[in-house]
């Protein structure tokens, strides 16, 4: 994804596994933005910081890019009191959740 690129919210929707009404609730954002309004600001900073993380985790674990989606979505991070990493974007932290993947790479956390 290049830089200042726009991401279509029903692409992400599709590789993400999420539903118009979850990536809504993620993003915090009304239904109807996700549908009608594809350049939202706030919807696609949410969806930008996911692909983030994502390459993040598939760059330090050498891993396809489809483990970096599961571990964003479904896996707890402890570091985190058990919030997923999806969580944390949707609440604003996606540059933690960069750290804290920064720290295990350079070997820091783990």
């Amino acid at each position: 994804m290049a830089s200042g690129a726009e991401v279509s919210p029903g692409l992400f929707m599709a590789e993400f596994r999420l539903t118009q009404e979850e990536l809504a609730r993620f993003a915090k954002v009304d239904q109807a933005v996700v549908v009608r309004s594809p350049h939202d600001p706030t919807l696609q900073a949410f969806i930008k910081d996911c692909h983030r993380v994502v390459a993040m985790m598939q760059a330090i674990s050498g891993r396809p890019r489809a483990y970096g989606v599961n571990w964003l979505r479904d896996e707890p991070v402890q570091a985190f009191r058990g919030s997923t990493a999806l969580e944390l974007v949707s609440q604003g932290r996606g540059g933690t959740v960069i750290t804290y993947l920064e720290s295990i790479a350079a070997g820091f956390v783990g």
